[in-house]
């Protein structure tokens, strides 16, 4: 496009000049005929004279329609690149997580361990599902607690390197102690925020709300993540709740 605006302008250039020199010319051999010949050199100068307005008159127009169809482009081009929903993540939301969990529960002064697994698939633009399985096993007792979530999550840029999180997930937990069980299903609410510091490291946080067994809980967690190269990475977080905390160690594979 700005090839063939420099080409038309160099060629409306050219051809102003030709025609200026055309019609000097044509002015000078007029004034030197004698008057047999000035009737045959005014034809020859009126012909000249149209053709050229005829010609810049029609380059003009040409310059005028690719200014309005330049215009557009250039702008939409602009706003393209401008809008987030456009540009390229930062972060990728497929992957598939496995990790460790260390529980300390104040009000039972009991301490867990256990292992849990995640994945998460961005399945339309923003817009990814969430699967999970955790287990815990409480030191000195006979407790287990186990279940599965799973849900919607809706990732947004806030900026260059910064994602804000909302995530909705239904919750399935099952609790173990000795010969009893106990079951029930809820849900949890998340609201999220990642930030990379650069492309290897990331730190992130945010705030859980969840209502199961007849009662709501509020968490807080903050981590980091270290990206080894685009597939593996490795994290550690620190969850504060209510009458518990929990560390987790995590690896990740994002595809």
């Amino acid at each position: 496009m700005f090839t063939a605006i420099g080409r038309s302008r160099g060629l409306s250039s050219s051809l102003l000049c030709f025609c200026i020199i055309s019609v000097q010319t044509a002015r000078v051999i007029l004034l030197s005929q004698k008057d047999s010949d000035i009737l045959s050199f005014q034809r020859h100068f009126l012909f000249i004279r149209e053709w050229c307005l005829r010609e810049i008159n029609h380059i003009l127009g040409s310059l005028a329609k690719m200014k309005k169809i330049l215009l557009p482009t250039v702008m939409l081009g602009a706003l393209t690149a401008l809008n987030p929903a456009h540009a390229a993540g930062f972060f990728s939301y497929n992957y598939a997580e496995g990790g460790y969990t260390s529980v300390s529960d104040d009000k039972s002064d009991a301490d867990g361990t256990g292992l849990y697994l995640k994945g998460s698939y961005d399945f339309m633009e923003n817009l990814s599902v969430i699967a999970s399985y955790a287990s815990t096993d409480y030191d000195d007792t006979d407790v287990t607690r186990s279940g599965f979530s799973i849900g919607l999550g809706y990732h947004m840029p806030l900026a260059a390197q910064t994602d804000v999180l909302l995530s909705a997930l239904l919750d399935n937990v099952t609790v173990e102690a000795g010969p009893g069980e106990e079951d029930d299903t809820g849900y949890t609410l998340g609201l999220g925020i990642r930030h990379g510091i650069d492309q290897n490291f990331e730190i992130n946080g945010g705030l859980e709300y969840s209502s199961l067994f007849d009662d709501s809980s509020t968490a807080f967690n903050i981590g980091g993540r270290y990206h080894f190269d685009k597939s593996w990475s490795a994290g550690l977080n620190y969850t504060m709740m209510e009458d518990a905390n929990a560390w987790t160690v995590s690896v990740r594979a994002s595809f």
